[in-house]
């Protein structure tokens, strides 16, 4: 061993010295056509490697196929990659690791020196990975030198903890080695989680103590989600509801066979209503649907599946009729329980209640989802949805009742006295948990006005005033329609909310 290191024939600078041009050559060929086909598939965010990579396998997966793919394209590439020695094909997966990481370390400088000292804003959230530790993400956002907003992956720093201290030092440790500031910070973008937005702790506050310039700004849309979320997380009725509605999606959508029936009601129900003349044909009307599984991120589905369930009702009713015929199939039971639940007035009065509300926040949710979506068009909607559900609130209840009450006489659906004292359940009259308060008062108070309320208060906690201010300083330099919302009260305010980019300006000039 000491001998070989002494032989200076053996050290690897004499190997270096030793290769030839043409060796070179090749080995830049082979290092080219892998780079190639790490940048593609880092292009396209696709896997580089897969379960079976043998010569014999039939798909080498993706980087392997990929270069044999240059190879048959080029019969230069194939010749040099066909003839080099069995360590030095430059495919190996630690050579995939580091074309990867090198690719990631251009991109990452080519994105620092766009933003070229200027300020920017950072958008963060946190997650584990499949070994189980934690990991925070960090994404900036700012406006390059053609005056285009670009928003940029920086990169993935693993936390041994999540809380808002461990999360404040690994986002200054990732600035730092990529030669950015906590001090360039001009907004903040996290989820609703405490250990991000609180205000007494929260990575936030740890933030704005050192740069009070680095406002915090949440989703418009996310916050919309959460105020639909924790309207139906708390509120009894509503959660109830939604339980309900699940159980009747997982019912329909675990059998094909059951879909099946339920596209066959369909064609009859819309045949009927047709030669009734109740619906019109044309193009792309009456179309065959399903109730699709609502996701719990994206209360846009949730609306979807009840206006679904709200046309196909009829047919829906029919296909648990007809299963329930079978007293031998294993889920009579649950087709029992779901029919009585579908025919009862509280359903359809939830139902119908739902639907309107999230008409509402739908409608919302979508327009603060575009991506031209403007600050001011923003937060004029936010405003209006907030009038709308109050409006609701005010003048809303006789035309929902009317609904419901046509629905129930159509479907011949038992309707409560709402004058009547109100009876918790269907358990029998001796068993019963009678209320010392009406149906109306139920129905109306206790079900439409509360949801509202509690609807218009996460509302109102959410978009919350100092967000709105700061926004709409911000959007009074807007360039739409040649400067329309330029206002010099908002201007002198925003001087006052960032005085550390206003230092050198005079006052007078302002």
């Amino acid at each position: 061993m000491s001998y070989a290191l002494m032989n200076p024939n053996q050290s690897i600078k004499a190997a270096f010295v030793n290769q030839t041009k043409q060796m070179n050559f090749e080995y830049r060929v082979r290092v080219n056509t892998s780079l190639i086909a790490t940048k593609f598939l880092l292009r396209c965010g696709m896997p580089f490697r897969g379960s079976d990579e043998s010569f014999n396998s039939l798909f080498k997966e993706l980087f392997l196929e990929l270069v044999d793919t240059l190879k048959e394209i080029n019969p230069e590439i194939a010749n040099v990659i066909d003839c080099a020695p069995g360590n030095n094909f430059m495919t190996a997966p630690t050579i995939q690791k580091d074309l990867a990481a090198a690719c990631a370390c251009e991109i990452t400088q080519q994105i620092v020196c766009d933003i070229a000292d200027d300020v920017f804003c950072v958008l963060i959230d946190e997650s584990g990975d499949v070994a189980g530790k934690e990991q925070m993400i960090v994404v900036i956002r700012y406006v390059n030198s053609e005056g285009l907003v670009k928003e940029r992956f920086l990169g993935i720093v693993s936390v041994k903890e999540t809380s808002a201290k461990s999360l404040k030092e690994a986002l200054e440790k990732l600035l730092s080695i990529n030669g950015l500031s906590l001090s360039s910070i001009r907004e903040q973008g996290y989820d609703g989680a405490s250990n991000m937005r609180g205000k007494f702790g929260g990575l936030r506050t740890l933030i704005q103590n050192e740069n009070p310039s680095a406002y915090y700004v949440h989703c418009f849309a996310h916050q919309l989600q959460l105020a639909l979320v924790a309207c139906a997380k708390t509120h009894k009725d509503v959660s109830g509801f939604f339980d309900k509605v699940n159980m009747l999606v997982n019912f329909i959508r675990s059998s094909n066979k059951r879909q099946e029936l339920l596209w066959d009601k369909q064609v009859s129900q819309f045949a009927k209503l047709i030669e009734q003349g109740q619906i019109e044909t044309d193009s792309g009307l009456n179309q065959e649907s399903s109730i699709a599984r609502a996701g719990d991120t994206r209360w846009g589905s949730h609306f979807r599946t009840l206006t679904s369930l709200m046309t196909i009702y009829g047919a829906i009713i029919e296909v648990l009729e007809e299963v329930g015929k079978d007293t031998s199939f294993e889920k009579y039971g649950e087709t029992m329980l779901l029919l009585d639940v579908l025919q009862s007035f509280d359903f359809i009065f939830m139902l119908y209640m739902m639907v309107e509300i999230l008409g509402f926040t739908n409608d919302l949710s979508v327009a603060l989802q575009k991506r031209d979506q403007d600050l001011l068009n923003a937060l004029s909607l936010v405003k209006a949805t907030k009038e709308e559900l109050q409006e609701m609130r005010n003048d809303g209840w006789e035309e929902l009742i009317s609904k419901v009450m046509e629905i129930c006489n159509k479907h011949d659906i038992d309707m409560p006295d709402l004058d009547a004292p109100y009876v918790q359940g269907k358990k029998p009259r001796r068993h019963a948990t009678t209320s010392s308060v009406s149906n109306l008062h139920h129905y109306k108070h206790d079900c439409l006005f509360s949801v509202l309320d509690l609807q218009l208060h996460e509302l109102n906690a959410r978009f919350d005033e100092e967000n709105t201010e700061l926004l709409q300083c911000v959007s009074c330099l807007s360039p739409s329609s040649s400067f329309e919302a330029f206002d010099v009260k908002k201007l002198l305010r925003m001087v006052e909310l960032y005085p550390n980019d206003f230092v050198d300006v005079p006052k007078v000039v302002v």
